[in-house]
């Protein structure tokens, strides 16, 4: 087994200890990172948070097993190990994808519910497994380190950390379903031993190679939750009747415009002309904003028969206007049309707006570039609280697409402008006769 002989050591230290220890913790963090992001894109954001208890009950068993199995564990160390990072990485994989045949759903009437609990009992176990096995090599390596145990432990410390960045970063270029496989790339790595490289690699290609052919015959995806606004357009896409123009990764969701003749979504709209064509844009599954296929402020006429219109017909001419969380498009459209002097944009995703000025530019993104339009990467609790900058209208522009179908849903998400303080501090950037406007 790995062996310290009271921090005097014979030939080289225990490298093989800490590169194990490092990747397989940066893998297993990065496992339930990356375990939210898919369950906020399948399902609702709260759903996400119970991934902190999984990986809490999966070291919590792991610690069980430890303490039951202690001598054989401690006698076989050596080959049990790498064992366990390897079904630790193929499992990553494994159990993501069996659980997403299972049809959870956030929503459970009375007649399926015991069903469903059943369902999500299944998936938490699922998804448990992976942190058990990783836990318990983790556990492994620091009951076998002696005198070392301070810097393997630094050594997970820092692996953990440096998979928390390495996640993150996965988010901008890979699709949340494939983050599992990624993070058991880099567990599986960790199986490797220098001084028993051939039976090490053997190991590493069969666990991979099985990996790659699972990957090849069923590729990862996720299930979208029949509730949601995704699965509404899923199905349009297969009808024919719907069509994907542009798809933008990051860590703050993904971002999807959709075109298609049977999308209608205008907030608010209360007159009796028919919008332009629009586009959707969906975030991590829910609607996000309707995206006018058009390219001068003529042509939106139709913005004027809305809620949001209502405002400029009391405040001063040419307006200084602040929209907070602006994801769609149709406000910045409304105040060009009533000659607003400057329109300031606050959207905290950069990734949402080079997409929206970027591929979709030809496709209504052109309004986020306007010369009226000052754009603003921040916050809007944040940008209300720091800019000095007093304006005629404020809008809370984000509120739009909290939609009554959502059943409350959202009114379990954390919101830092909708707060007393949030809600003064709008207060105080208006104007004398400056509005607040919320929808």
């Amino acid at each position: 087994m790995y062996k310290a002989q009271s921090t005097k050591y014979k030939g080289e230290p225990p490298v093989r200890l800490y590169f194990s220890m490092a990747l397989l913790s940066c893998g297993l963090i990065g496992y339930e990172v990356g375990l939210m992001r898919v369950l906020l894109y399948a399902s609702w954001h709260h759903f996400a948070f119970l991934i902190i208890s999984i990986a809490l009950l999966g070291f919590g068993m792991s610690g069980t097993i430890l303490t039951l199995f202690r001598c054989w564990f401690l006698r076989h160390g050596d080959t049990a190990i790498p064992v366990l990072i390897a079904l630790t990485a193929f499992t990553m994989l494994g159990a993501v994808q069996i659980a997403q045949y299972l049809p959870v759903s956030a929503r459970i009437t009375s007649g399926m519910i015991t069903t469903q609990i059943g369902y999500w009992i299944v998936y938490w176990v699922l998804l448990t497994i992976p942190f058990t096995l990783g836990a318990s090599a983790i556990g492994l390596m620091l009951m076998i380190s002696q005198d070392l145990l301070p810097k393997v432990y630094a050594v997970n410390l820092i692996g953990s950390a440096a998979g928390a960045i390495v996640v993150t970063l996965s988010m901008y270029i890979l699709p949340p379903a494939w983050l599992s496989v990624a993070m058991g790339g880099i567990t599986l790595l960790g199986c490797l031993r220098f001084d028993r490289i051939r039976l090490t690699l053997g190991l590493i290609g069969t666990v991979g190679l099985t990996a790659l052919v699972w990957v090849i015959l069923d590729p990862p995806f996720i299930h979208i939750d029949d509730q949601k606004y995704q699965a509404y357009v899923d199905r349009l896409v297969t009808d024919g009747q719907a069509g994907l123009l542009a798809t933008e990764y990051s860590p703050r969701g993904v971002m999807q415009v959709f075109q298609s003749d049977t999308f209608h979504n205008m907030p608010f709209l209360t007159g009796q002309s028919a919008p332009p064509g629009l586009n959707a844009l969906v975030m991590d599954g829910h609607w996000a904003g309707s995206l006018l296929r058009i390219d001068h402020p003529d042509k939106a006429g139709v913005l004027d028969e809305t809620l949001m219109a209502f405002p400029y017909a009391l405040v001063a001419q040419n307006p200084r206007v602040l929209l907070l969380d602006e994801r769609g498009g149709g406000n910045i459209w409304l105040a060009v049309r009533n000659k607003a002097q400057a329109v300031h944009i606050v959207q905290p995703n950069r990734s949402l707006l080079d997409l929206l000025a970027g591929p979709m530019r030809h496709e209504g993104g052109i309004v986020f570039d306007l010369p009226q339009v000052i754009r603003h990467q921040a916050t809007p609790r944040q940008y209300i609280e720091t800019d000095t900058t007093t304006f005629d209208l404020i809008q809370l522009a984000g509120m739009e697409s909290w939609g009554a179908a959502t059943g409350g849903l959202e009114g379990l998400n954390e919101d830092h402008l909708m707060t007393v303080e949030g809600m003064w501090a709008c207060i105080s950037k208006l104007k004398t006769d400056g509005i607040l406007h919320v929808s």
